[in-house]
């Protein structure tokens, strides 16, 4: 009588082909859940575009400036764009440069439009911001010469068309701290259609600039 080895019978091996198949439906049922969580709210918004509800003040008089590079700069050189308009000194050191940076940060979020929309900054100190000193102040803070012009010219008339048609204020108040002139003058960006008219004062800040730069965007395209 012989004794047989114990067979051993080995597990063979559980197919994968039925869980992996699973795994791969499962990511798939991810994937498709968030492009639709993406879609919708896309779908939403086209479906309600923007339609900016703007004032109409007017339009800009006539008026013959210079700009920084010494050409001359007036109210034809409104027409045809949309114009994001500020005002600024360049021996400023308060609230300018802030005003400045937030017009460098418009000409960014405008880009794309290239000239459809440019920007004008206009001096509030005329007699010491020649085109020179504007140029310099330019370049400083890296204004687009094809899209930013920085304007200057007579006081009288500077003030005149500040105060009247752009709806804000110059007044000198002595001077800083430092030893610079401290004007007063307003602090809203102006907005300027492509017939020349102005439309909307904007605050400077997040929420103003947000609704500035969708407006502009819209007049630009319409």
């Amino acid at each position: 009588m012989s004794i047989g080895h114990p067979t051993t019978t080995a597990s063979a091996p559980r197919p994968r082909g039925r869980s992996g198949r699973w795994v791969l439906l499962g990511v798939l049922a991810v994937l498709v859940i968030a492009c639709v969580l993406i879609a919708i709210p896309a779908l939403r918004y086209r479906e309600r575009p923007y339609t900016p509800v703007l004032d109409d003040f007017g339009p800009v008089p006539a008026f013959a400036f210079t700009d920084e590079t010494g050409q001359p700069y007036g109210d034809r050189a409104l027409a045809g764009k949309v114009s994001v308009v500020n005002f600024i000194f360049t021996r400023c050191d308060t609230v300018c440069p802030a005003s400045t940076a937030r017009m460098l940060e418009v000409q960014e979020r405008t880009v794309d439009l290239d000239l459809g929309v440019q920007l004008v900054s206009f001096t509030v100190d005329p007699t010491h911001d020649t085109p020179p000193v504007l140029a310099a102040y330019a370049k400083n803070f890296h204004a687009d010469p094809r899209r930013w012009r920085f304007v200057t010219g007579d006081l009288a008339e500077m003030r005149t068309l500040i105060e009247g048609a752009f709806m804000t204020g110059m007044e000198p108040r002595g001077t800083t701290p430092q030893g610079n002139p401290d004007i007063w003058h307003g602090q809203k960006f102006l907005l300027v259609d492509k017939a020349g008219r102005s439309r909307q004062q904007y605050d400077t800040d997040p929420v103003g600039l947000d609704r500035l730069v969708r407006d502009a965007r819209y007049l630009a395209r319409h």
